[in-house]
Formats: structure tokens, C-alpha cells, sequence
């Protein structure tokens, strides 16, 4: 729905644009034209969460490089060096007592695991080991409530599933706004996929290959017979692209 996507687009604009340091740390709150307190895990682990929506549901891949700034700076201020979870508070946080961490869910998902899931996520688009392994870290060190209370740790237990059952990387590439790359995408859309990245490229408007070499899932991927074509893998093992909303749809059914 386009209109919601020009609502999320709004939101997400307004916090990179105007809830965030000249440095790019990222701000709480904002009343009366200003933005002010340091964030929280929460904020950031959210923020970043919705930032990778918006490039999977638009295709803008500025919202994925803010994604990848943002994620760093959560790692920077709020990875606990000991046991390589993250704490709730940032290392600008100061005058506290002791820094606590939230591992289970409450009125909203557990920060900490939106954080390791959005890491999981980057790096699969972004092709970054390094945040495979620090998300890996991070579940390691919450293993025993994992086990000792399953229903609290839902999310999680989302991020063991994901390692657990590798998620499908979903090339398309088209043409942007094509009718046949449109019915590609209502074909991927109609699936639910918790499991999964997605990324998009139009080889008429990077034909320096600049997208390919961000996401490195779109590398060497290219239209078939002038149609948009989807190219689905998993664990750096692809299918032959298809051409075909019936195609596609039949191919994730036979990779789940």
C-alpha cells in the first residue's frame, strides 16, 4: 500500500533527520522543535528494525546505510564486552547504579532480541560476518532464561529459529515501477517469510553496479529476456532466477 509507505517514509525521515546528534547518535524525545536524552537499547534496536523495513518495502537503499550506521552505534555504546549481550543503557548513560539488561518480552518485544534479529538481517544483506558473530554472542549469553522460560523469551527464541533455518535471500531485479517486477513482488509479499532478506535492483539506474557492491546479494544478478527475474538462495546456494509470479511462489513453497 503506497500510502502507507509515504506514512512510514515520513516517520522514518523524521527521526533521521531530526532525532539524531550532529554525530548521528540517536536522540529520545522531541517537543517544541527539539530533540533531546540519549537513546535507549530500545530505541535504537527499533530503529533500526524499522529502518531495514522501509528499504525492503520501498527498495530506497539509504534507509539501509542508516540501518548500518545506526547498528553500529548500538554496538559501540551498548554491547556488554563481558558477556556480549547489550545492555539496556548506553555507555553516555551516566550516574547509574548499575547498567541492567532485558532479555524477555514484555508489553513489547525484548530490545534484545529486536537487536540481534536486526543484526542477523544486516548481516545477510550486507554480507557482514561480523554481525552474524555478534549476534550469535549475544544469544549464547542469554541461553539459560531461553531454556528456563521459553514463552518469556519469544523473540529470542526467533533469532535461534533464524540461525537455526537459514533464511532465504531474495533477489529481484527490474525494472522500478515495471508491471512485471510489481507482480513479482505481490507474488514474495503474498507468503509470510519471517525467515528471509529481501533486495531489489534496477540495472538501468546502477549501472555502475554502486547497489550491488552494498548488498552483495544483487551482485552478477541481472534480468532474464528483459523481464524482471527473482533469484532465491539459501546458504550462498541459488535457484535458476524465474521469471513468473507461479514461478516464484512455487519455488518458495519448495524451499521451505
Amino acid at each position: 500500500d503506497e500510502e502507507y509507505l509515504r506514512a512510514a517514509t515520513c516517520a522514518a525521515g523524521f527521526i533521521r533527520a531530526r532525532m539524531r546528534t550532529d554525530e548521528g547518535r540517536l536522540l529520545r524525545t522531541h517537543r517544541r522543535d527539539r530533540s533531546r536524552l540519549n537513546a535507549y537499547l530500545e530505541d535504537y534496536a527499533f530503529t533500526v528494525q524499522a529502518f531495514i523495513d522501509l528499504y525492503e518495502a520501498g527498495f530506497d537503499p539509504s534507509w539501509i546505510v542508516s540501518a548500518d550506521k545506526l547498528a553500529k552505534d548500538m554496538i559501540g555504546q551498548f554491547r556488554d564486552q563481558d558477556t556480549y549481550g547489550f545492555y539496556n543503557t548506553g555507555a553516555l548513560h551516566t550516574d547509574l547504579i548499575v547498567r541492567t539488561r532485558t532479555a524477555h518480552d514484555g508489553a513489547i518485544p525484548s530490545p534484545q532480541g529486536v537487536a540481534v534479529r536486526s543484526l542477523l538481517r544486516l548481516s545477510r544483506l550486507l554480507d557482514r560476518t561480523d554481525y552474524f558473530d555478534l549476534a550469535e554472542q549475544a544469544l549464547k549469553a542469554h541461553l539459560v532464561p531461553m531454556r528456563q522460560a521459553p514463552y518469556g523469551h519469544l523473540s529470542l527464541l526467533s533469532c535461534v529459529d533464524f540461525l537455526s533455518h537459514p533464511p532465504k535471500e531474495i533477489a529481484i531485479v527490474g525494472r522500478e515501477g515495471s508491471e512485471d517486477t510489481k507482480r513479482l513482488l505481490r507474488a514474495l509479499h503474498s507468503r509470510f517469510l519471517p525467515n528471509r532478506v529481501i533486495a531489489f535492483r534496477d540495472p538501468e539506474l546502477d549501472e555502475g553496479q554502486e547497489l550491488a557492491r552494498l548488498i552483495p546479494l544483487l551482485a552478477g544478478r541481472e534480468p532474464v529476456g528483459g523481464r524482471a527475474a527473482a533469484y532465491v538462495c539459501e546458504e550462498a546456494a541459488c535457484q535458476p532466477p524465474v521469471i513468473t509470479p507461479e514461478d516464484l511462489v512455487a519455488l518458495l513453497k519448495l524451499t521451505s
